[in-house]
């Protein structure tokens, strides 16, 4: 897949005198974190990944409260060195990848057991993920396939590869079912037979886009640009009526609807946007990744707004 220049529609163009609305603060979920990344929700919980840790989150409006999750290796050793990325719940299963020197591990939790911990899933004779540069974004298709955003080297493109669960705490093999070119993969998600990717210029300079994708049992077709920005589009989640994504470096949370189209009203409080989701009770959940694009050190945090679009709901 060539990832070419779109024309950007004059409602993009448009977009940038939009409404800017700075929504209520209501509460900081999470804070001195390392560049927190993505979230995945089960049994009442928001799951937070971050540089070196994974943190449950629980709570209501402005009440949160947060704790380290337990992440062990297959030797049982504890996975504190490891950078976590792409999270995704299967119902009650949550899972988790993350890179260190060794390579990409794959984590799972059961939300339902009486002290949830995520222990390491791996190939056959315990093989690890092969073949991935940078384990980004992850989701899965509720029939025992996850999906991983290969975001790819520098200055290389990124890929889709599809692993393949052996019941919930396996896995029975992986492959590659599209390699993109020109761009890499960020957030990814998968919804009634789709699959939608953010898909990034080599650096922060650049068009990045919101693709749609039919998902085959060995590849993907179809591909269509459905939002374009010329910020940094991060991770986004699907509510009923399109996606919240987070624009990285425009510092802001925005709404979409499925045909492409921009909500006026843009959630500009977020600090280096990493990824969004939405709370049970409604409230919208934003990693900020960091103070600073220079920032180093445990300066990232999640923080609880009131949505500014209406009752909104996840998919």
């Amino acid at each position: 897949m060539t990832c070419a220049l779109k024309r950007v529609p004059l409602a993009l163009a448009l977009s940038l005198a939009a409404i800017a609305t700075h929504a209520a603060d209501l509460a900081a979920a999470l804070t001195n974190v390392t560049f927190p990344e993505n979230m995945a929700k089960a049994n009442g919980k928001v799951y937070v990944s971050t540089d070196g840790a994974i943190y449950a989150l629980s709570g209501s409006g402005s009440n949160w409260q947060s704790s380290k999750a337990a992440v062990t290796f297959q030797n049982n050793e504890r996975a504190d060195g490891c950078t976590f990325g792409g999270m995704t719940a299967m119902g009650q299963y949550v899972y988790s990848i993350c890179t260190n020197k060794a390579g990409v591990h794959l984590f799972v939790l059961n939300s339902g057991d009486r002290a949830p911990a995520f222990s390491e899933v791996t190939l056959p004779k315990g093989a690890y993920i092969s073949g991935v540069a940078l384990a980004n974004g992850l989701t899965n298709d509720g029939n025992g396939n996850l999906y991983l955003a290969d975001h790819g080297a520098p200055l290389l493109p990124g890929k889709i590869v599809k692993l393949t669960l052996s019941g919930n705490n396996a896995l029975a093999g992986q492959s590659t079912i599209h390699n993109f070119f020109g761009c890499k993969a960020n957030g990814v998600k998968f919804s009634n037979g789709k699959l939608y990717v953010t898909l990034n210029p080599f650096s922060y300079v650049g068009l990045s886009q919101l693709y749609r994708y039919d998902v085959g049992s060995s590849s993907l077709s179809n591909g269509k640009p459905l939002y374009s920005s010329w910020d940094f589009l991060d991770d986004f989640v699907l509510v009923n009526d399109g996606f919240l994504i987070a624009d990285y470096m425009g510092g802001r949370v925005v709404h979409v609807k499925e045909d492409g189209s921009e909500d006026a009203a843009k959630l500009t409080d977020p600090t280096l946007p990493s990824s969004v989701t939405l709370s049970d009770d409604g409230k919208v959940l934003v990693t900020h990744r960091q103070t600073t694009l220079l920032a180093t050190g445990a300066t990232g945090s999640v923080h609880v707004y009131d949505s500014i679009w209406g009752p909104l709901s996840l998919r």
